[in-house]
């Protein structure tokens, strides 16, 4: 007889079907619970291939790989996708911080599915059996890419200059601070150069701070491709950057390192389309523990001495010398005087007659400014043009001298109705480059009704040469106001022939040097100021000889066909009445009077100085 089946034997009890439903809602929940925490929570055994019992699924958003990928090993270790500049670190921070029974916290990268670099924040810890043995590790991974990104951007912008990408002045401090802490350990020395772009303004006054924002860029780089590698190259703001030796900084290698710098500097810039030139101006300052004992102290030394390498020529570099400093401190005092000189009216000009050499004609006057100091005498440009072109004071000065000499020749002119006199005033090329010129002269010559026509302005070759395209342009613009313009010392310079034929020149303005030449060397002297003159007849230019001193050098300069000329042979700069008594005289003192007797020479004026 077989035995009845009872169904309680094969169907699950009431109490089982609970059972594995409240396991199946729990188990929901956990998923839910997980799929809802940002990060991925992980089960893993601790060895070097981080082999995960499990891992939820939010790692997929973190790495691009889903969870199956990484239970034990099924497709790649979790270890395979730490980066591997960061895999060693992350071990042994693992396995230190188990050894004493602490949790650990990382934060490292990994290399995503696609290839990309993600940060992640782990926080995780041992579980100990009860012999103290390691289980496994329980933790948590989370993505923390946007907050590095955000801190590396704020990082960046609290550190490092936003236009260049250089190191800015904060972190240079801090870097060179550090450097000083070596020194005084250690007895080493390091070296800091400071450069400031020589003609940068002009840039920016005539083209725009956009095309200012090009060029700086452009000298970030060209300073880091002449800095050694282990040299920190920053800028400090504006225009001025600073590189700082650590490493065998000796005068030699600092200098080495600064002609350099200057040299890839001289190279001319494309700007928007333009050819610009600056170059700049360097100063050494070093310490050994010994000199200076702070990054401030360090920077007033080598900024005392980047304007000492301004004040003798730019384009140049010098190493701090103690008696720089106080120079430094009578420049910024010079300054200060030079704005308040021109609110009180302290300047004045003195003119510089220029004659016909052969019958000595008093045809025209160059302007030459003095400062009429109150407590130093009368002072002659070298002694405050160098500030006034750094401080861009040159300017408001070199527009006094614009309408004072406009004013002074109509004077002349109203007085001596039947004698014609031209004014010659020479700008820089700070002045050149400055888009309100034209204005401004136009503004001096009509509220002085002046023929433009009286008016030459002098230009040396340099400052032609500087930003050619804006040059010319600027040029163009003179010309049309009416106004004559004179090459100033020519032959000295660097101007090629083909740029002497596009710029629209009036007058060359032969250098003493090469009228000092022809008596000097009687041979090739005369043959070379021939030439020049050839060269101005071919371009129907006239010629002015400067730096006249003897009467030899009248004479040759005559036979070889020079008509005009100027210098202390003749007459040195004159206040305003004295050229009213040479107006006042006949036109001529005859053409063989060639030793200058009859005409003033007046030894309380100075013998050199800068024309404006």
């Amino acid at each position: 007889m077989s035995r009845e089946h009872d169904p309680a034997e094969t169907e699950p009890s009431q109490d089982s079907v609970r059972a594995l439903e409240e396991l199946r809602v729990s188990e929901e929940r956990f998923r839910t619970l997980l799929s809802n925490i940002p990060g991925a929570m992980y089960r893993c055994g601790l060895d070097s291939n981080w082999d995960m019992e499990f891992i939820s699924d939010n790692i997929e958003a973190i790495s691009g790989y889903p969870a199956s990928d990484f239970i034990q090993s099924c497709v790649r270790t979790f270890a395979s996708i730490i980066h591997p500049e960061d895999r060693q670190a992350v071990e042994q921070t693992v396995e230190e911080a188990v050894a004493r029974g602490e949790p650990y916290i990382l934060e490292y990268r990994i290399v995503g599915a696609n290839g990309g670099i993600r940060w992640v924040y782990e926080k995780g810890q041992g579980v100990f059996g009860a012999e103290g043995t390691v289980l496994w590790l329980d933790g948590a991974i989370f993505d923390v890419t946007e907050r590095k990104l955000l801190q590396e951007q704020l990082a960046k912008q609290a550190f490092y200059d936003s236009l260049t990408g250089l190191p800015n002045r904060a972190l240079f401090h801090d870097r060179a601070d550090h450097a000083l802490a070596r020194v005084t350990r250690s007895g080493s020395g390091i070296a800091m150069l400071l450069l400031d772009l020589d003609r940068f303004k002009v840039i920016n006054d005539s083209l725009g701070h956009h095309a200012g924002d090009e060029v700086l860029v452009a000298v970030a780089k060209r300073i880091l491709t002449s800095s050694r590698t282990s040299d920190t190259v920053a800028r400090l703001g504006g225009d001025e950057f600073v590189v700082l030796l650590e490493e065998d900084a000796t005068e030699e290698n600092a200098i080495t390192v600064a002609e350099r710098i200057l040299l890839i500097l001289r190279e001319p810039f494309i700007c928007q389309g333009h050819e610009v030139s600056i170059g700049g101006s360097i100063g050494i300052a070093f310490t050994d523990g010994v000199g200076a004992s702070s990054t401030d102290e360090l920077l007033r030394d080598a900024d005392a001495a980047m304007y000492c390498a301004k004040g003798r020529g730019r384009g140049r570099y010098e190493v701090f010398e103690p008696s720089m400093y106080s120079r430094a401190v009578q420049q910024l005092e010079l300054t200060t005087e030079l704005h308040r000189g021109l609110e009180r009216g302290e300047f004045v000009l003195h003119y510089l007659p220029i004659w016909e050499l052969a019958d000595r004609t008093l045809t025209g006057v160059e302007a030459l400014v003095r400062w009429n100091h109150p407590t130093r005498g009368l002072l002659p440009p070298n002694d405050f043009i160098p500030a006034a072109e750094q401080t861009g004071s040159i300017v408001a000065l070199g527009n006094w001298v614009f309408e004072e000499a406009c004013r002074q020749v109509k004077t002349w002119g109203d007085a001596f109705p039947d004698r014609s006199l031209t004014v010659s005033v020479n700008i820089s090329p700070r002045q050149l480059l400055d888009p309100d010129l034209v204005d401004r002269l136009r503004t001096a010559l009509d509220r002085n009704r002046l023929d433009p026509g009286s008016l030459t302005l002098e230009i040396t070759e340099g400052a032609l040469m500087q930003g050619v395209d804006e040059t010319k342009q600027r040029l163009g613009e003179l010309k049309a106001l009416g106004v004559r313009l004179a090459i100033d010392d020519f032959g000295t310079g660097s101007s090629s022939l083909g740029y002497l034929r596009e710029f629209p020149i009036d007058e060359l303005k032969i250098d003493r040097t090469f009228v000092r030449g022809m008596v000097e060397d009687p041979q090739e002297g005369p043959m070379l100021v021939r030439a020049i003159l050839g060269l101005a007849r071919a371009l129907h230019l006239d010629v002015v000889a400067e730096g006249i001193e003897l009467p030899e050098q009248v004479t040759s300069l005559r036979e070889s066909g020079c008509v005009t000329g100027q210098g202390f042979f003749f007459a040195e700069p004159v206040v305003p009445g004295e050229i009213d008594f040479l107006l006042g005289q006949r036109s001529s003192v005859g053409p063989d009077a060639v030793d200058g007797a009859s005409l003033p020479k007046h030894e309380d004026f100075p013998l050199a100085g800068y024309s404006m």
